[in-house]
């Protein structure tokens, strides 16, 4: 089986938009229409951003307990991927195996962080172990709805299930 994953938004990295919705979708479908894959990872451009961050920037492991699960934008930033993913896999997902690209709860604190790398894991680690195991948890019950969701709603095959740090980008 062949099939490869590639970032079709430019600055993915940037907070949610429907440009860079269109742009992936977009995308994606070349992609698919000029390579004919056996399988495809769907990006997740555009949704590197979680929402379950406080609005003010988090600095110390205090501040790690105010990161929230099920916050409203929360459940729309899932159900925006659901839908993402649904759009690719309405058209392509009965010819071809679909995967979505989920990050793990220390990669949406490396991105959603400023300034956040694997030294600041380990002061906050150091500074408060237990509020950075709750932060990590807080942000994976939102991870596990959202692969629930993309499987059974958005009808992906499964999740890639992706670590990335700013400590090796």
């Amino acid at each position: 089986p062949v099939g490869f994953g590639f970032h079709f938004a430019k600055g993915e990295s940037a907070p949610q938009s429907d440009e860079i919705i269109k742009i992936n979708y977009k995308g994606h479908v070349k992609f698919i229409e000029d390579w004919d894959p056996d399988y495809v990872k769907i990006m997740s451009d555009g949704f590197f951003n979680y929402p379950g961050f406080p609005e003010e920037t988090v600095k110390t492991a205090a501040d790690l307990k105010k990161i929230k699960s099920g916050k409203p934008e929360t459940l729309k930033w899932i159900d925006d991927q659901v839908a993402h993913v649904k759009n690719i896999t309405s058209k392509y997902g009965k010819d071809i195996v679909t995967i979505y690209n989920v990050f793990s709860p220390a990669s949406y604190l490396f991105i959603g962080i400023d300034g956040f790398n694997i030294d600041c894991i380990t002061r906050l680690y150091k500074e408060d172990a237990e509020a950075l195991k709750a932060a990590l948890l807080t942000i994976s019950e939102d991870i596990n709805l959202l692969a629930a969701k993309v499987i059974k709603e958005g009808g992906a095959d499964g999740i890639y299930f992706s670590e990335i740090g700013r400590a090796h980008v």
